[in-house]
């Protein structure tokens, strides 16, 4: 598949007196896109393919996703750049459909002509209920990415289930390589209730060498 558009962004100074604002924290050479904000066309050619048995609520199969998307900066071009990103899933039934490992891993890189920035406001970050859910949202940020994911789920009666999950990712700025050393790494459990279809409410408790946090979301992890 194909998607295209055009974004424009505006970053202002924040107006919490708590928090000091974000221009006197950080300059363009440590936030590239503060001082301008540049507007884009978007390009992303797409491959999706899907053997799960149910995406919503899978329990064995693999999905793979791949993209490549060209972002062209409209003013100066001082930051334009390109981004690949590739998803795969895999769902093994241990024994039977009521306990499942299911496994992710995510990579995504940025590729910049020489001397060009990627806005921080498009960096890809890790910290979330969806990647390392074991860190504050948006904790880490960068050009390029690394995030492994996995769960042992047990469906304990047809609308409940329990999963023991770990996460481990990184980021790193483009050109400095991905070091698998580098990961931190999460643990924690969760309750699922769900139709055969989909994860209708998760409760998710993880903890991180920074923190523990408490998630309740509407959706699966993955």
């Amino acid at each position: 598949s194909m998607h295209t558009g055009y974004r424009t962004f505006s970053v202002r100074s924040g107006e919490d007196e708590d928090f000091p604002t974000i221009e006197t924290v950080f300059d363009e050479t440590t936030a590239p896109g503060l001082d301008q904000q540049p507007d884009y066309l978007h390009l992303t050619p797409q491959l999706f393919i899907d053997f799960r048995d149910e995406p919503g609520n899978p329990h064995r199969g693999f999905m793979l996703g791949v993209a490549f998307s060209n972002f062209n900066d409209r003013g100066s071009e001082a930051y334009r750049f390109d981004r690949f990103a590739a998803d795969a899933r895999l769902f093994v039934p241990l024994g039977s459909v009521q306990r499942v490992l299911a496994l992710r891993a995510l990579t995504i890189f940025d590729q910049t002509p020489p001397n060009n920035r990627v806005p921080f406001y498009l960096q890809e970050s890790l910290g979330s209920s969806h990647t390392l859910r074991g860190y504050d949202s948006f904790r880490f940020r960068g050009e390029d990415l690394v995030l492994f994911q996995a769960e042992y789920r047990w469906e304990a009666a047809p609308l409940v289930e329990f999963a023991f999950f770990t996460d481990g990712g990184t980021v790193s700025p483009i050109g400095a390589g991905v070091e698998l050393e580098s990961l931190r790494w999460d643990y924690g459990y969760g309750i699922r209730f769900k139709n055969w279809k989909a994860v209708l409410f998760r409760f998710d408790h993880a903890f991180g060498d920074e923190t523990s946090r408490i998630l309740v979301r509407v959706s699966s992890a993955f």
